[in-house]
Formats: C-alpha cells, structure tokens, sequence
C-alpha cells in the first residue's frame, strides 16, 4: 500500500503525482464494510461511488421532495 504523499505541504494536482496519494486508510482487520450516512445525499450520487468501494450505508436524509422520491426509487 503507497502511503507517499506528492510533494508533501505542497498543495498539487492529484494527476500530477506519479502515484496518488492515499487519502485515508482504515484498519479494517475483519474486512467489515466501512459505515457512513448520506447527509444532504440529493439523488444519491455519493452514496453509488462509495458502494462501489464497498462502503456500507447505514443512514441517509435529504430535505428536497423530488430528490428524495428518486433517492427512494433507487434504494
């Protein structure tokens, strides 16, 4: 796993490192899906990103009607 940050205080481009930096990392040892809520989650198109890397959604809200009937057709 590359944990080598591009240029360290600078800030830069991600497409300009060799190899991006790793944002965060979990110690997941049981290989359990990471948790999170979709706050303000609109359509849902965070919530599709995040499931595809596995991530487990446990809670969602958002205040518009509309947004919220297509979230719940999709979900």
């Amino acid at each position: 796993m590359n944990t080598a940050i591009c240029e360290p205080g600078i800030q830069r481009d991600l497409w300009e490192c060799e190899t991006p930096p790793i944002l965060f990392s979990h110690p997941n040892k049981r290989r359990e899906p990471v948790k999170f809520i979709d706050l303000f989650a609109g359509i849902g198109g965070f919530r599709i990103a995040l499931e595809k890397e596995g991530f487990k959604c446990v809670f969602s809200s958002e205040i518009n009607q509309h947004c919220r009937m297509v979230y719940e057709k999709k979900f």
